[in-house]
């Protein structure tokens, strides 16, 4: 708002939503609605006729095929699609060095612990049964 009490015209676009953080609410949105439905993808997999290696029920469902066969070409682009508006946005507000500083130690970490720890972990038990499923 200016000093007249009129309301200024961006003051209602999607990235100036966020109380004036220059976030982009649809973006973040679309971000939650993905990440939220990673569980019922993930669960529906279980069911689906398709990728025999995966973890599989006895009992299958044309349902379910269907809406992962909808669903499953679209949602990891749009991650990544997100992940590039994300970025594109970030640089507009600090450099290159400065984004790069700020999340090396956020994508570093969760990468170093999962190649130290969870690859070798999942791979004991295969070990000791003497055969790989991969």
């Amino acid at each position: 708002m200016d000093t007249t009490g009129a309301k200024d015209l961006n003051d209602h676009h999607p990235v100036n939503a966020a109380a004036g953080t220059g976030r982009a609410v649809f973006i973040d949105m679309l971000r939650v609605i993905c990440v939220a439905w990673l569980v019922p993808f993930h669960t529906a997999r279980i069911y689906d006729l398709w990728e025999i290696n995966y973890v599989k029920s006895g009992d299958t469902s044309v349902a379910l095929s269907a809406l992962i066969g909808l669903t499953g070409p679209w949602h990891m682009p749009l991650f990544f699609l997100l992940a590039g508006a994300s970025t594109h946005l970030a640089l507009n507000r600090r450099s290159g060095a400065e984004y790069a500083r700020e999340r090396m130690p956020r994508l570093l970490v969760p990468l170093l612990f999962g190649a130290a720890v969870l690859i070798p972990g999942l791979k004991i038990p295969y070990s000791l049964l003497g055969s790989f499923p991969y």
